[in-house]
């Protein structure tokens, strides 16, 4: 049944298609960079993105619940970190748990570690499988150098692998020859007490471009009304360094280096085994963030209808703190070709390779057993796009076939349909499945949580939470979605989706019993171990509808 459901979409968008009217938009003069359209030209459909196909195409005819927030955007929001800019794009859940920690997600599921939510910069995946989460205090990234924003709402595992499953997110930055000559910016305020970011960028012969880049930040507490700090101040600082060069008419390489160092105060609360049984002092500790990413990527034309790109890319990561410490090692290469077979008929493919190895530092309070591991992940995808009708009505297939040490084979396939009678109306479909891999931490982790006294006996009830073989979590999703400038200054952006989801990680509760804790004496241990317990339907609505009247002047609803 669950290979029929294809089928039934397309169906569906046919009779969406056959029983709805679109509008037309006049055509007009568009500028010279579409990438600085902003929000209030989206409408101009022409925008290039890469994300829905990992090759360029027009955002208005993409088959995906798509959105792109360019530099203008983000530099009129007033936003300060990337993670409040993510607040511009409807679908994206943004919560901040505190000074320096953000919850962010796409068709909810959220929380700080949101597992459902693929993370790149530059193409580099800055998701941690540690964690499976973005440690979105550890990337500080310059803003005025982000040239774009691309998002998906929906899987995107067909491209991009495992736990793209509600969503994934591009920032691209901006090409050194984009960013010639020098930068600075600096302000302050009541939380942002000061920031400073400065660039400068320079030309080498006649086809490279180089920049350098540099940011720091003090962000102080929040407060409690008429109480004490919630000790959440934070420092961060980046930099770094970019080289785009054109070695001949057909290939370019691209050379980036990024370093990050920040720091904050921890104050978890961690259980005890006497009165008053909980204490936020005995690990409080300052924590340090040390990183360093670097990338080479390549492309290159073999021919006139076919194209080559590898990116090699290594992280390193360092996270210092009493509760737990740990550090790990990324090196990936990732490849693809892209043939056009004809003007009606496009294939991407690619292989990618990722190891993973990292050691962790753990505490009577977080306790890590292996304290170290290494991750071999190994993968092949196909996305096939081909006219059913010329520049009309497409067909488009894809899959991610994906070995990874956790959870061994995976198979993520999609299927979508995109109509498209005018150059600014698309009407899409698409049916995909999609797979979240386990922490490595669940699998590795045993967590006091609490503890309380017992009426029974003498010990100390202790309930802690340990790692088990954990199952990958799957999703199937059905989208249908609708996107129009239904006149020259109003437009729509219509998604709806129903999703599946089967094998979700739980917290379990185990057998209980007398143990020898971490903490030194027996206790009576209440054990939850994580599991696959839970099977769960979500399903909504997203639109968005632009209107602008006046060239300055624009109204949204999302």
């Amino acid at each position: 049944m669950k290979m029929k459901a294809p089928f039934l979409l397309i169906a569906i968008s046919h009779l969406v298609i056959s029983t709805t009217a679109f509008g037309q938009t006049s055509e007009e003069d568009l500028p010279d960079d579409l990438t600085q359209i902003g929000l209030e030209r989206l409408l101009n459909f022409d925008l290039e993105v890469s994300l829905p196909s990992r090759s360029k195409q027009r955002f208005g005819s993409s088959a995906s619940a798509t959105f792109v927030l360019t530099s203008q955007d983000i530099k009129r929001s007033g936003a300060r970190h990337v993670a409040d800019a993510l607040r511009l794009i409807p679908g994206v859940s943004v919560g901040q748990a505190s000074s320096n920690k953000w919850a962010i997600s796409v068709r909810g599921f959220n929380q700080i570690f949101a597992n459902k939510l693929i993370v790149l910069v530059d193409g580099v995946v800055i998701y941690s499988p540690t964690s499976n989460g973005t440690h979105w205090e550890s990337h500080e990234l310059m803003l005025d150098d982000i040239d774009r924003i691309e998002v998906i709402r929906g899987p995107g595992a067909a491209l991009w692998g495992a736990n793209a499953v509600n969503g994934v997110i591009n920032i691209v930055t901006k090409r050194a020859s984009e960013t010639q000559g020098g930068l600075v910016v600096a302000g302050g305020g009541t939380h942002e007490r000061h920031f400073e970011s400065a660039r400068f960028g320079g030309k080498i012969g006649d086809e490279s471009y180089y920049k350098l880049y540099g940011n720091f930040s003090r962000r102080t507490q929040n407060t409690f009304e008429n109480g004490p700090g919630s000790e959440d101040d934070w420092n961060s600082g980046s930099g770094g360094f970019r080289l785009d060069s054109r070695l001949s008419d057909k290939t370019e390489i691209t050379a980036i280096t990024d370093f990050q160092a920040q720091n904050d105060t921890l104050v978890p609360t961690t259980p005890l085994l006497e009165p008053p049984f909980s204490t936020n002092d005995q690990f409080r500790d300052n924590t340090e963030w040390r990183s360093i990413r670097t990338q080479t990527q390549i492309d290159t034309e073999l021919s006139e209808t076919t194209k080559a790109r590898a990116l090699l890319s290594y992280t390193r990561k360092e996270r210092d703190s009493s509760l737990v410490s740990f550090d790990y090692d990324q090196a990936d290469l990732d490849t693809q070709l892209s043939f056009a077979f004809s003007e009606r008929h496009q294939l991407v493919t690619g292989a990618r390779y990722r190891y993973f190895q990292n050691s962790s530092v753990d505490s009577p309070a977080h306790e890590v057993t292996p304290s170290s591991r290494t991750v071999h992940l190994a993968s092949f995808f196909a996305h096939d796009e081909f006219d059913l009708v010329r520049q009309t009505l497409k067909l488009i297939t894809g899959a991610k076939f994906e070995y990874n040490s956790l959870t061994h084979f995976q198979f993520m396939p999609n299927v979508r349909l995109a109509y498209t009678p005018s150059s600014d109306t698309t009407v899409w479909s698409a049916w995909s499945h999609a797979l979240t891999t386990p922490a490595i931490y669940f699998e590795d982790t045993s967590i006091p949580v609490a503890a309380f006294p017992s009426d029974s006996s003498d010990l100390v009830n202790l309930i802690v939470v340990k790692g088990d073989n954990i199952n990958a979590e799957e999703v199937f999703t059905y989208e249908l979605g609708a996107r129009s400038a239904l006149t020259s200054a109003f437009s729509i952006d219509i998604a709806l989706f129903f999703s599946r989801y089967d094998n979700i990680f739980t917290a379990e509760p185990a057998t209980p019993g007398p143990v020898q804790s971490a903490f030194g004496p027996t206790v009576f241990e209440i054990p939850f171990e994580f599991g696959n317990g839970i099977s769960v339907n979500t399903y909504g609505v997203e639109a968005v509808a632009d209107w602008q009247p006046l060239n300055d002047f624009l109204l949204s609803a999302i």
